[in-house]
């Protein structure tokens, strides 16, 4: 299986960056939240 080919298949192309994309995003999110409550849990 080649990854890189979007003339292939776009469709299924398309939603692999998509579902990457997100799931970056959502790692992103959650580091930053855990970030921020262990802040504001040190500071009290």
């Amino acid at each position: 299986m080649k990854l890189g080919s979007p003339g292939h298949n776009p469709r299924s192309y398309n939603m692999f960056n998509f579902t990457s994309l997100t799931e970056t995003l959502f790692k992103y999110w959650s580091n930053s939240l855990r970030e921020f409550t262990h802040a504001k849990s040190t500071k009290q």
